[in-house]
């Protein structure tokens, strides 16, 4: 599942997650909860 590959590769250290940009906030604005699709 993605979500434990995730939790498992920060618990490793493979993967970090940061704060976005000021620069990167500007080009991808959050979408608005009706625009989403659910994956599932």
């Amino acid at each position: 599942m993605k979500l434990e590959d995730v939790q498992r590769q920060l618990k490793e250290g493979s993967l970090t997650i940061r704060k976005m940009t000021s620069e990167e906030r500007k080009r991808y604005p959050p979408v608005p909860a009706k625009a989403r699709r659910n994956g599932r």
